[in-house]
This record gives C-alpha cells, sequence and structure tokens, in this order.
C-alpha cells in the first residue's frame, strides 16, 4: 500500500456523498464488508443496475450508531451482525471523513451511522511498498472510477486548490 493510493481513493469519497446505501454485503472469506450506494431511488430493481459508488472495507472496521458499536469486523459469529448491517440501506452517506496520518474512515450516513475503517498498518509501507502490489484498506469503486487504485479523482484536487 502506498500513502498515494490512500490519497487517490480519499479523492473518490466525496463522489459518494448524498448517496443512498443500497445494499450492504459481506464476504466472509476476505472479512471485505461492502456499501453500495445510488443515484436513483434504492427501491428499484438494483440487481440489474451498477452500483455508482461502492465503498469497500477491510480489515479492522465498524458500525456505530450513536454510542452503541452494532457490527465490528471481529463478530463474525454474531447471529445479529447481519441485521445490524441490514439497518444502513435506505440510509444517505452525509459525510465521509479521513483521519491523517493514519487513514482512518469514518462514513456518516443518516440516523445517524457511523461506519469506520481503521487501517492499522496505513503507513508500514508508506511511499515505498515491497513489490508491485498496491493493497489499501478500504477503497472507492464504480461507474466512471478507474481500477488503478493509485489514480486520483482530478476535480477533488481541483476544488482543493
Amino acid at each position: 500500500m502506498t500513502i498515494y493510493a490512500f490519497e487517490a481513493q480519499e479523492s473518490w469519497l466525496p463522489t459518494a456523498i448524498g448517496m443512498s446505501c443500497s445494499a450492504v454485503e459481506f464476504d466472509y472469506e476476505n472479512n471485505t464488508l461492502t456499501l453500495a450506494f445510488y443515484l436513483s431511488d434504492f427501491s428499484h430493481d438494483t440487481a440489474s443496475m451498477e452500483p455508482q459508488r461502492l465503498i469497500s472495507l477491510a480489515g479492522v472496521w465498524r458500525v456505530e450508531q450513536d454510542d452503541d458499536i452494532l457490527a465490528a469486523s471481529g463478530d463474525v459469529d454474531d447471529p445479529e451482525r447481519g441485521a445490524h448491517l441490514d439497518r444502513l440501506v435506505g440510509r444517505e452517506l452525509v459525510r465521509a471523513d479521513v483521519s491523517h496520518p493514519g487513514y482512518d474512515l469514518a462514513l456518516h450516513l443518516t440516523g445517524p451511522y457511523i461506519v469506520r475503517c481503521f487501517p492499522c498498518d496505513a503507513l508500514q509501507f508508506g511511499d515505498d511498498p515491497p513489490g508491485d502490489d498496491v493493497f489499501v484498506t478500504w477503497w472507492v469503486d464504480g461507474i466512471g472510477v478507474p481500477e488503478d487504485w493509485e489514480e486520483p479523482n482530478d476535480a477533488f484536487f481541483a476544488e482543493q486548490s
């Protein structure tokens, strides 16, 4: 992973602000939580549509409501976990914060719900990862988002200037 990859992924987060979460999926094999966001009303048939944005969290994450932790990456055997994650469906993403230098992610949804990801090893390799592999513990996918994790959203950086 590189700092540049996290910065590039951070630049794609604002493109999901204002979208509603239409689905939450958990990949048990990879311990990855993915939230799917659509611009249109999430009640339509989304099975045939590609989400405008997917925000995936790998590694250490948790879902909070007020002062309660509803679900976390470590509670894979909790029978209520799926029901807690389903509470995010229909919630609008109102803000996405990235804390530096560790690139901790906080997704603020209506409710209020907060989904947090803690990239414990975010700065392990810094600007010089071993080999050619780039890995980030949270990332943004979807329509118009390049597959290269290190390609930033130029519009984001133009707004910052």
